[in-house]
């Protein structure tokens, strides 16, 4: 768990989300809009028979996302249903 918000830049890991190269004084607004409900998670078809989920959230005029492979089922986790995009 190192990391500070003087940090030019950090990986952050939400469960199977990854975000690269997150500003160190946006971590904290990117965590709070993940949680809060104000990201968006879409779905997106790569291949006949497999889908990916993109979790983004904007910090200032910056766009942060991250994408992860979904399961078979495509159902996302409990703490991600609120931020389906509709």
């Amino acid at each position: 768990m190192g990391g500070s918000t003087a940090a030019p830049s950090v990986r952050l890991l939400l469960d199977d989300w990854v975000f690269e190269d997150v500003a160190g004084m946006d971590v904290g607004e990117l965590l709070s809009g993940a949680f809060s409900g104000r990201a968006t998670t879409t779905k997106r078809h790569s291949f006949p028979f497999s889908s990916a989920g993109v979790l983004e959230h904007a910090v200032g005029g910056v766009r942060y996302s991250a994408t992860r492979r979904l399961g078979p089922n495509g159902e996302p986790q409990p703490w991600e249903r609120p931020l389906i995009a509709g």
